[in-house]
């Protein structure tokens, strides 16, 4: 026994029609495969634009790829930089926690201030939270110098 899709009665598989409103069983069939090739179809397209690679010779990307590192706010990697610096001072390194983010200051020059803290363990083994200030200087697009750090 099967229900039709149209008036919801039920009749026998064998039918080919509904003997209540002689909805066409076909007719449904060819909608469920018309649908899922449908579906299929739109998959394969959205998969393939999400793929493709960025177009590098847009105005646009030209622009970010030739900015030049002295012409870059680079305090987010100031603050990056900073932590190494800091982590190599500490009893326990490994135990070290950082905030997500810090008051970083560009003050010139390829200069940055950084100010925040850190959680890590002392001698004891009980974390402690530390206050630093520190600044730090960019000599070259992968290099950075520790001018001071008082922690």
């Amino acid at each position: 026994m099967r229900k039709c899709q149209n008036c919801k009665t039920v009749h026998s598989k064998k039918e080919k029609k509904c003997p209540s409103c002689g909805y066409s069983i076909k007719n449904f069939q060819r909608f469920i495969i018309l649908w899922g090739a449908v579906c299929i179809i739109a998959y394969v397209i959205i998969w393939d634009s999400s793929t493709k690679s960025p177009d590098i010779s847009s105005k646009h990307s030209v622009e970010k790829v030739g900015k030049s590192w002295q012409d870059q706010n680079n305090s987010s990697m100031a603050f990056i930089k900073m932590k190494g610096f800091v982590k190599s001072r500490l009893k326990s390194p490994g135990s070290s926690k950082f905030p997500w983010s810090a008051h970083t200051k560009y003050i010139g020059n390829q200069r940055y201030r950084v100010i925040s803290y850190v959680d890590s363990q002392n001698s004891f083994g009980a974390f402690v939270r530390t206050n630093f200030v520190g600044e730090i200087e960019q000599t070259s697009k992968n290099y950075w110098t520790l001018l001071s750090l008082s922690i």
